[in-house]
């Protein structure tokens, strides 16, 4: 028998540690998916910010390439103020 052994434990009090260790092992889980929903977060909204600033990049660049116009705002400039 183990040091510090209660002789009055009953079954109730062994599924109440191991309830506890479940909710601790549980919360872990959960904080690590909090964690990788975050990076995943950061991640895709990363890639979204550079894919449409090369987007409206390369738009710029066919309406230099394609107009008479030195790109979207002079292109917006011209159209709105003539």
């Amino acid at each position: 028998m183990p040091l510090g052994y209660n002789i009055f434990r009953s079954n109730d009090d062994e599924q109440r540690e191991a309830m506890f260790s479940q909710q601790q092992f549980a919360s872990e889980g959960i904080t690590w998916h909090i964690r990788m929903l975050k990076m995943r977060y950061y991640l895709f909204t990363t890639l979204w910010t550079v894919g449409v600033a090369c987007l409206v990049a390369l738009i710029d660049y066919s309406i230099y390439l394609f107009t008479d116009h030195k790109g979207m705002l002079g292109w917006l400039i011209t159209t709105f103020f003539g």
